[in-house]
């Protein structure tokens, strides 16, 4: 050991050596396996922090070297991927030890976090009753309140007395650690009351439980999601909150700690959403699983980078004579980008947590609005003296301009682009179908499509009427989204002639959104079309929406729907999705 590192005598000190050293930190835990042994039991917090710097061989062989009663806090203070990772190099007598006594609840968050191989290697070691334990908590479903309880719940019979009630307590200690409630049930465990630990110590030995407990107690089924639970006890200000059946017999509590937990996790799970990665992955999600949840995001991402490709590519002779231009349209690009991403996580974050009644969708939009235009003003006053300081006074307005009107764009889009489709009723699995160029809103429907859990499709206006009839016929959309014309060698074309013709062979159809070509004028009035609701696009986007809470999705929910060429027959077409298995 370096001579110059200063010995550690409690855990916070153990835990820093081994983060700044870790060799250091474990050639002085082997040649002093009692101060190990000390700190462990003072301190297993940090202790399990320390064992996670190390080599999970070395760390094993120092929970070896442990008291069965020590190992059990560490391993309830270490992270799930780290136990798994430790228990592999673990003696399986040892193993079975510690998961015999540690938390039910602990033991399920490790089996939530393992491979199915892992899982089973685990199974194999642990005795009977704690896989009974172990399968009869992940028979509940995952994310829900049965996986996360405790089972100890300290609870007495209605009728005692407070000095009744504190004699029997005594004898409970020792099976609850959290003895934050005291729970009243009747003769066949059902919940009639609660009151605090607290309470009861400081109330009149002879007075009855029935008097000072609080009756119907605010309570939880197991099988509803664990956000519920976390929600309740924040709302209501609780240090713990009652897990009953549906008989009302009660079978545990989920504590503030635990919800603390789940806040934690759910954060993360937005964040991570946010800019793109998955809400189920961390740094220790498999190299495969990563990859299947960051991929529909790229893919998102790609088809928003080629629409903005085709766009460019309809100025080519002008970027042809300039070729200045062309150096210049990234930055008016990254900054819409960025812009777009920071109100898009603004108002993931409030969706996530309810925060966007039906009254404030038009503030919530309102304000990403004002946002964009103060900030584009003053990004755009930045550029405009930039490019006169460099010598590009010729480009100087007009780039500017663009800055300004791409930041307040996208600022607009992040915020209005999930609610779009929502304010129509379009649930899980319905189908959407486009008939629209590569217009900036052809990329909003798609996204708000992905974001409510409905099925996409679209077609070029290049195909006529028969071509869109064979396509969307097949797959029964229920909106239909279009453009009122587009350009085509330069010749104006007319699509909003063609619907008639595609409603009437398509029954399916409930709603058609028209969205106006860009640079074109609004329709004097809008088209009518029989047992059709018509919607202009720009009166969607102003309208209230009601409260929307992102959902999730299992991996292999379908995405899109794309078609054959036909060239060998009748159109067909298949669904786009990334599969969980090869």
């Amino acid at each position: 050991m370096n001579s110059e590192i200063i010995e550690p005598t409690n855990g916070g000190e153990l835990r820093e050596l081994a983060r700044k050293s870790p060799e250091d930190a474990l050639v002085f835990l082997k040649k002093n396996l009692s101060i190990w042994n000390e700190i462990a039991l003072a301190d297993p917090f940090d202790s399990a922090d320390t064992l996670e710097e190390f080599e999970p061989s070395d760390a094993s062989h120092l929970i070896e070297d442990l008291t069965i009663d020590v190992s059990i806090k560490i391993f309830e203070s270490l992270r799930p991927r780290a136990i798994i990772e430790i228990v592999e190099n673990l003696k399986e007598t040892t193993v079975e030890k510690i998961f015999r006594e540690m938390d039910t609840e602990d033991v399920v968050d490790v089996f939530e976090r393992s491979t199915v191989d892992e899982a089973e290697d685990l199974l194999d070691i642990l005795d009977k009753s704690t896989k009974l334990d172990i399968n009869r908590r992940l028979a509940y479903p995952k994310d829900s309140v049965g996986r996360l309880m405790s089972e100890e719940v300290a609870k007495i019979s209605i009728g005692l007395t407070i000095k009744e009630a504190l004699v029997e307590l005594k004898s409970l200690h020792e099976n609850v650690e959290d003895l934050l409630y005291v729970y009243s049930v009747d003769d066949e465990n059902r919940l009639s009351g609660v009151v605090s630990f607290r309470e009861i110590v400081f109330a009149d030995e002879d007075e009855t439980i029935d008097n000072v407990m609080i009756q119907n107690p605010i309570f939880i089924n197991p099988s509803l999601d664990q956000e519920e639970a976390a929600r309740l006890i924040k709302q209501y200000e609780l240090l713990a909150l009652p897990v009953v059946d549906k008989n009302n017999k009660l079978i545990g509590q989920t504590t503030v700690s635990s919800a603390l937990d789940i806040i934690e996790s759910e954060i993360g799970e937005d964040f991570s959403q946010s800019f793109g990665a998955g809400a189920e992955e961390t740094i220790f999600t498999p190299l495969q699983k990563s990859i299947q949840l960051r991929l529909p995001w790229i893919a998102v991402n790609l088809l928003l980078a080629f629409t903005v490709s085709v766009l460019i590519s309809q100025f080519e002779e002008a970027i042809a004579r300039d070729a200045l231009l062309a150096a210049l349209m990234p930055v008016v690009a990254l900054v819409g980008g960025n812009s777009g991403a920071q109100s898009l996580a603004i108002v993931i974050r409030a969706l996530a947590r309810n925060d966007v009644s039906d009254a404030r969708v038009a503030e919530v939009i309102g304000k990403q609005s004002l946002i964009g235009s103060i900030n584009g003003l003053i990004i755009g006053i930045i550029s405009f003296a930039i490019l006169n300081i460099v010598g590009l006074s010729a480009y100087a307005l007009s780039l500017s301009i663009a800055v300004f009107g791409n930041i307040l764009i996208g600022n607009l889009f992040g915020a209005s682009i999930p609610l779009i489709l929502k304010k129509l009723n379009i649930k899980s699995k319905d189908r959407i179908a486009a008939y629209m160029p590569n217009i900036p809103e052809t990329v909003e429907a798609f996204l708000g499509s992905v974001a409510i859990g409905a099925i996409w499709s679209s077609c070029s206006p290049d195909f006529g009427i028969n071509g869109v009839i064979e396509r969307f016929s097949q797959i029964k959309p229920k909106i239909l989204i279009v453009t009122n014309q587009y350009f085509y060698n330069g010749k104006k074309i007319n699509i909003l002639e063609r619907i008639p013709e595609i409603i009437k062979k398509i029954p399916s159809l409930k709603h058609v959104i028209i969205s106006i070509y860009p640079g074109q004028p609004v329709l004097k009035k809008l088209p009518k079309y029989k047992n059709i609701k018509t919607h202009y696009w720009n009166n969607i986007i102003k309208k209230n929406v009601s409260k929307f809470k992102f959902p999730k999705f299992d991996f292999e929910h379908d995405l899109a729907i794309l078609y054959s060429s036909g060239t060998t027959g009748t159109v067909s077409y298949t669904h786009l999705t990334l599969p969980t298995k090869a």
